[in-house]
C-alpha cells in the first residue's frame, strides 16, 4: 500500500493533467525538457541572426560613408578640371581673335587663323564634357545621399 500512495503523490506533483502512471510522468517529463531545449535553440538562432542583421546593417551604413565620399571627391576634382578647362578655352578665345587680326592686317597666314579656331573647338568640346561630369558627379552625390533609387 505504501508503493501506491507515493506513486499518487509523484503524480499530483506533475500539474494540471493527472499522471495515472508513472510512466505517463515520465514522458511528460521528457516532453517538457525537449520543449526546454528547443527553446535553447531559438534563442542561439535568433541571436545569431540579430547579429547577422547588425553586421548587414552596419556594412551599408559604411558602405553609404564611401558612396557619399567617392562622390564628394569627383565633384571637387571636376570643379578644379572645369576651372582649368575655362582657362583654356579664354586663353585659345583670345589667341583665336589675335590670330584672325593678324590674318586681317596681312601678317598672318589664314592657316594659323582656322588652325587656332580648330583648337579654340575642341577645348570647347572638352569644357562640355567636363561640365557634364561634373553634374554627373553631382547626380551620384544626390544619389548616394538618398540612399539610392530604382532604375
Amino acid at each position: 500500500m505504501n508503493s501506491r500512495i507515493s506513486i499518487v503523490k509523484r503524480n499530483e506533483t506533475i500539474g494540471p493533467k493527472q499522471a495515472t502512471t508513472n510512466g505517463q510522468a515520465t514522458e511528460m517529463v521528457r516532453n517538457r525538457e525537449m520543449v526546454g531545449s528547443s527553446r535553447i535553440g531559438s534563442t542561439t538562432s535568433s541571436s545569431s541572426q540579430r547579429e547577422f542583421a547588425t553586421f548587414r546593417y552596419q556594412q551599408t551604413i559604411q558602405n553609404a560613408f564611401k558612396e557619399v565620399s567617392d562622390a564628394s571627391f569627383d565633384i571637387k576634382m571636376a570643379r578644379e578640371i572645369r576651372a582649368q578647362q575655362d582657362l583654356l578655352v579664354t586663353t585659345l578665345r583670345d589667341r583665336s581673335r589675335l590670330a584672325h587680326l593678324r590674318y586681317e592686317g596681312g601678317v598672318g597666314t589664314l592657316l594659323n587663323a582656322l588652325a587656332s579656331d580648330r583648337e579654340l573647338f575642341d577645348a570647347e568640346l572638352n569644357l562640355t564634357r567636363t561640365k557634364r561630369n561634373e553634374l554627373l558627379s553631382l547626380v551620384q552625390l544626390y544619389k548616394a545621399l538618398s540612399g539610392g533609387w530604382q532604375q
